[in-house]
């Protein structure tokens, strides 16, 4: 696995060069935005792997680096691997890319190991001797993301660490449920990879001026010409970084590197394409060609080569966009098998030949893509807004491809939209056109949704009637707007402005406006707790009374009466078959979760209880109340078991077991925490201080004090309080 792991890192031109200029990436935070902090991935990365964590997920956008990583990752893995005197000890690192399989959600380890050439019997061995560390890279590119992705693939049974790349806007609501075993959240990590910082492109242009094969720029150049502020929101991304130095020579040749205007990714994609089949078509001429292939380039260079590749490469990225795959499987001696990718990848038509050798295409086997999805992307992009120039028409392909939600597409598209203002009036047209029409609804369904990512104002627009079923009109403006009529089912309508908009008979099955109405109560809600399963949601109420709620619709399911004051804490068991609540009543109450049935009362407290707690098996509940004490229960019986006096109000406290032994934690009034070890001694449980952070407490537990003389009686007795060891 090793020599084909590193062989194929060498066969492929691509990986190879991204691997030249590799800089090391830095991570950050999920979701923290620009002001996030930053930190070293490879460290971070090298603490999960001796951690007892088993997956990290990795999220980036398009561009930012996850292949790279990833192989460099496994590269510097198995350079590891192969110094350890025991490597029947280590883990050996395995890095797949996901596209590449059948199935990546039926058992892609079975199938990988399969194609590796394993029989079953090895692979069994492999899974009951080994340990390994499985690299799965492009999560967000395959099929049926919404299912239990580490279940489905069976990877719990394997002894392996699990790295997996992702982008984000692909990963849906909630999921990181999908990357771990059933209720084990404490195994996953995930971080999401920063934007390069200034360091960071410095380094990479330095390398790229080193390993550039033609360049007519030296560094300073190029540093020059990234201050442009265009430039400055786009090469934080390295792909975007690549494409940038690779084209800004030839972009910059006649105005100047200072005196260009502004810059956009689709110019910047355009002349990547232009040039490298310009390389190309350099390159052929300079080789030992057929006579049949001297004939077709000699064609193809007369009639504009460049504009024969760029078509090429154009339909065949739409090809794989409409049957929604980034990778087409063909073998010549199998060509009834993949009919569909005949026209682009045979051999049987020397044209087509010449263009797929020289197209922006990498080869693994029987396997062709596009050497980075965003190039796929940006053809597709190009496709669509080049079939405007002639206007939309019935079954074109704006109202064939499912835009909606591929973020990627619609990036390109919004920015087309901002620069040309022919193609934002094809794309209002094709709205217009589905207020008649119904075969024009998902062109205008699309359209609209690239024009309200463009940020185009629909403020008083007349939408009468208009089909836009599944459109996103998320942060659109529709103030005043006329929707009367109009098909709104599945529509994505989250922070939209809809102030005085007439919707007067619109279909609104299925809208998803982004934010559920609030549960409006009586009295002031003072505490609030999730069942384990999540679907019962339980308040607590100044008026005494606990309001509990079903989470699939929010109806209000029960309300709990019983306590004579306001209640300050609520709390279900581990199980979820009680329900605690702790009241300024100075008592705890224990209900059934399914029924509302009032159970056990607890009392003992002689001031409010504001904080209960189960222990992890739910056999017990501890309470602290602002008496300054702590009483540990019997969940079936109510016996007080144990009273622990604190120094302060007992604000709040949390239950923990390690290695069999319960802990409380205990927060309080007078700024200190305390830990308490919880064990049964001769019948009884007994409660002794582990630690603490306050200073009102002596620490003695312990400490050999034989012999010590001139104590008084009344420190004696604090000291065998405190379980010193007195004679």
């Amino acid at each position: 696995m090793r020599k084909n792991y590193l062989s194929g890192l060498q066969n492929d031109a691509t990986v190879k060069d991204a691997l030249n200029l590799y800089v090391a990436p830095e991570g950050k935070v999920v979701n923290s935005g620009e002001s996030g902090e930053r930190f070293d991935l490879n460290g971070t990365l090298k603490a999960f792997l001796e951690s007892d964590k088993k997956v990290f997920l990795l999220l980036g956008e398009a561009g930012s680096g996850k292949s790279t990583f990833n192989r460099y990752l496994a590269r510097d893995l198995w350079e590891s691997y192969e110094l350890e005197d025991r490597k029947e000890d280590e883990r050996i690192p395995v890095f797949i890319p996901l596209t590449t399989l059948e199935d990546p959600n039926k058992n892609l380890l079975t199938e990988y190991f399969t194609e590796e050439g394993f029989s079953i019997e090895q692979i069994q061995q492999l899974r009951q001797k080994r340990r390994f560390i499985f690299i799965l890279d492009g999560y967000d590119e395959i099929k049926h993301r919404q299912r239990a992705f580490y279940t489905d693939n069976k990877l719990d049974k394997w002894d392996a660490k699990v790295v997996i790349s992702s982008r984000p806007e692909y990963l849906g609501p909630s999921y990181q449920s999908k990357f771990y075993p059933s209720g084990q959240v404490k195994v996953f990590e995930e971080c999401e990879l920063a934007p390069f910082s200034k360091a960071a492109i410095r380094g990479y242009v330095e390398s790229h001026v080193k390993h550039a094969q033609v360049s007519n720029w030296n560094a300073a150049q190029y540093q020059s010409a990234l201050s442009h502020p265009d430039l400055q929101a786009l090469i934080g991304n390295p792909f975007l970084l690549k494409i940038v130095l690779d084209v800004l020579p030839s972009l910059d040749s006649k105005e100047g590197s200072s005196n260009r205007n502004s810059y956009t990714r689709g110019a910047l994609y355009e002349q990547f394409a232009k040039n490298w089949f310009a390389r190309s078509q350099s390159r052929l001429q300079g080789i030992q060609l057929t006579e049949e292939e001297q004939k077709t380039f000699n064609r193809l260079a007369e009639e504009d080569f460049i504009k024969h590749g760029i078509h090429f490469s154009q339909e065949f990225a739409l090809a794989l966009y409409e049957k929604q795959v980034l990778v087409a499987t063909y073998l010549t001696e199998k060509a009834s098998e993949g009919q569909e990718w005949g026209a682009f990848l045979s051999n049987g038509d020397e044209k087509t030949r010449l263009l797929r050798f020289n197209a922006p295409l990498s080869r693994q086997g029987d396997q062709y893509r596009f050497i980075h999805k965003s190039i796929r992307d940006y053809f597709v992009a190009r496709a669509l807004w080049g079939g405007t120039e002639k206007g939309i028409e019935r079954g074109q392909l704006l109202n064939q491809l499912p835009l909606v939600k591929d973020a990627a597409v619609l990036q390109f598209l919004s920015e087309r939209v901002r620069q040309e203002s022919e193609f934002k009036a094809a794309l209002l047209s094709v709205i217009e056109c589905s207020k008649e029409d119904g075969d024009f609804g998902v062109g205008a369904s699309n359209a609209i949704t690239v024009l309200v990512r463009a940020g185009v104002s629909f403020k008083g627009t007349d939408l009468k009637g208009v089909q836009i079923s599944g459109a996103d009109l998320s942060f659109g403006m529709f103030d005043s707007a006329q929707f009367e009529g109009a098909d709104l089912r599945n529509a994505n309508l989250r922070r939209i402005w809809l102030r005085e908009a007439n919707l007067r008979g619109a279909q609104m099955s299925g809208v998803k406006f982004g934010e559920l109405p609030y549960l409006q109560e009586r009295s002031e809600v003072l505490s609030c707790a999730y069942s384990p399963d999540g679907k019962s949601y339980a308040a607590g109420l100044a008026s005494g009374e606990i309001s509990v709620y079903t989470t699939s619709n929010w109806e209000k399911i029960y309300t709990l009466a019983g306590h004579s004051a306001s209640v300050l804490s609520v709390v279900y068991s581990p199980s979820g078959a009680q329900l605690a609540s702790g009241s300024y009543d100075n008592t705890i109450r224990v209900w059934d979760a399914a029924s509302g049935t009032a159970g056990l009362t607890l009392e003992g407290h002689t001031d409010g209880v504001l904080s209960v707690v189960y222990s992890l098996s739910g056999a017990q509940i501890a309470s602290g109340s602002l008496d300054s004490t702590v009483r540990l229960w019997d969940a079936q019986t109510g016996d007080c078991q144990i009273l622990i006096q604190d120094s302060g109000p007992v604000r709040s406290h949390a239950w923990k077991e390690t290695f069999g032994v319960d802990y409380l934690g205990i927060g309080s009034t007078d700024k200190s925490v305390r830990q308490w070890e919880l064990k049964k001694e001769e019948g009884e449980y007994k409660a002794h201080l582990s630690w603490g952070t306050g200073q009102n407490f002596l620490t003695v537990r312990g400490a050999l004090m034989e012999g010590v003389v001139g104590l008084s009686e009344m420190n004696q007795r604090l000291l065998k309080q405190r379980e010193a060891e007195l004679a």
